[in-house]
């Protein structure tokens, strides 16, 4: 999620399994599991992001470099 509230702007990361529900909570920002700012308007240019998921952790990577990253997310098991 890209915030135009923050300072220049920010990344933000959040993860829901249908139980919270974010419109009504208090201080949204809390929830997030990983963020950095990013000062992303009137560069002149697109903005590249890219997610790495590995069994080991999630990055999230702005412009080529690292935003976040976390060992806390895991990926989904296939589905059957």
């Amino acid at each position: 999620m890209a915030d135009i509230q923050a300072q220049g702007g920010s990344i933000r990361g959040f993860l829901n399994d249908g139980t919270t529900e974010y419109k009504n909570h208090h201080s949204v920002d809390s929830l997030a599991f990983g963020h950095c700012d990013y000062a992303y308007r009137n560069l002149g240019r697109p903005s590249r992001l890219q997610i790495q998921q590995q069994p080991d952790f999630f990055e999230v990577v702005v412009d080529g470099k690292s935003c976040f990253k976390s060992d806390k997310v895991r990926p989904l098991p296939p589905s059957s």
